[in-house]
């Protein structure tokens, strides 16, 4: 779904130079900042293999964060307005 989301937003005149520069900061976010992220979440919460007592921390915060990043869905052009341009 993601890659359809990019070819949508992608315009006409720089469709492969804006299609890699996305994905490769989709890639990027997701094999690289997610584990840094996910990792000083963890430290700071104090969650390990040992000690899953706070987990349930780590669940509230991603189901925060999905339920702020659908409140942008709205920020995703329609294909009326991608007709347009």
């Amino acid at each position: 779904p993601v890659l359809v989301l990019f070819t949508k937003v992608t315009p006409k005149n720089v469709e492969a130079s804006l299609f890699a520069l996305l994905t490769g900061v989709f890639n990027f976010s997701n094999n690289i900042s997610c584990k840094m992220i996910g990792g000083i979440l963890c430290k700071l919460i104090g969650v390990d293999s040992d000690h899953l007592d706070k987990y349930y921390i780590l669940i509230c915060i991603q189901i925060c964060c999905v339920i702020i990043s659908a409140a942008f869905i709205f920020l995703i052009p329609k294909n009326e307005e991608l007709n347009e341009i």
